[in-house]
């Protein structure tokens, strides 16, 4: 009807064919916008990474970022739990524990959008340490003994300036000859395959105690490592637990009118300790009777006396007044 409006009365539509011969195709024209993805997505970020897992022999490792998946790769001597994973998250870097590696876990992540480089620190497989007796090892000349190292990742190897080295029976133990000629003291080192080291003191039972020198030490910081001192003794005589050193300790003390600051001839600050030991608490304790009052603070015994209100200050401090060292007769 519209078109007898628009061309008269007389108008009316005719079926032609297309000149290909197809009716009634409907063409459909698509305009594809490339659109870059990657646009919208953070780089991959590291939020917590953690070696801290003894005995577990894996740690975590978390990301966020990117639209995923991850490939993940551990380097140097560590692997992945998951080497894929389907989007950002949790993964697990692990290690052999029984033989783990020596230096830190490198992680590789590559995503769609981003890559990124994670480095967590060594797990801790133990310090290697010589295995030997509370007090020291003592050896006699002519004889063989074994050794023992805990911590560390193996093989080991051991070696010794003084005692002559047998065989390992065991992976952690060694067999050691001692010379009929050793005397005084030695040592033995052992070394893991992440070269880490450990030394221990060997001491004879040929030696003797010979004196050193006031001017050849600290008489505040002696050298060797001493346990407690006993108490109620005024000068302890102590040995260092490798039994290389003979300490003789002396409690200074000194009585005056003034307060806790004075020091006069002491060699050492107030309150110096060489050797756990209560012994001058212990007297300062003592002193309290029915005309004194005793207190004690760090290094600093107050006595005073209840009748005039007159203190009396004793310092108290602990030094080495002699040092020995076990050393070859004559």
């Amino acid at each position: 009807e519209a078109a007898r409006r628009k061309y008269g009365p007389n108008a009316r539509f005719v079926a032609v064919t297309p000149s290909d011969g197809d009716c009634g195709t409907i063409i459909v024209r698509q305009s594809i916008i490339a659109r870059n993805c990657c646009g919208d997505a953070e780089p991959i970020e590291l939020v917590h990474a953690d070696a801290e897992v003894p005995e577990a022999g894996c740690a975590e490792v978390v990301v966020k970022g990117d639209i995923g998946p991850l490939r993940w790769e551990a380097m140097a001597g560590y692997y992945m739990a998951y080497p894929e994973t389907g989007s950002p998250g949790t993964n697990y870097v692990c290690w052999d524990t029984t033989n783990p590696p020596c230096g830190d876990a490198v992680v590789s992540i590559r995503g769609l959008c981003s890559d990124m480089r994670v480095r967590i620190p060594k797990q801790d497989t133990g310090q290697v340490a010589v295995q030997v007796p509370d007090g020291g090892l003592v050896v006699e000349p002519d004889t063989t003994v074994y050794f023992a190292v805990s911590g560390g990742t193996p093989p080991f190897s051991w070696t010794s300036g003084d005692l002559v080295f047998v065989s390992m029976p065991t992976e952690r133990t060694a067999l050691f000859r001692v010379p009929a000629d050793f005397c005084g003291m030695g040592s033995v080192s052992v070394t893991d395959s992440c070269n880490q080291q450990d030394t221990a003191p060997v001491k004879s039972t040929d030696g003797t105690w010979v004196q050193v020198a006031g001017g050849d030490f600290d008489p505040c910081d002696p050298p060797g490592d001493y346990g407690p001192a006993p108490d109620g003794v005024s000068s302890p005589v102590l040995v260092s637990h490798d039994g290389q050193y003979k300490a003789v300790l002396n409690y200074y003390s000194e009585g005056f009118y003034n307060d806790c600051s004075f020091k006069g001839s002491n060699p050492c600050p107030k309150g110096h300790r060489i050797a756990d030991n209560d012994y001058m608490q212990s007297l300062c304790n003592s002193y309290g009777d029915a005309t004194h009052e005793t207190s004690y603070s760090t290094g600093c015994c107050t006595m005073t006396d209840t009748s005039t209100g007159t203190s009396s200050y004793f310092i108290d401090t602990q030094y080495a007044r002699y040092l020995y060292l076990w050393d070859c007769n004559g």
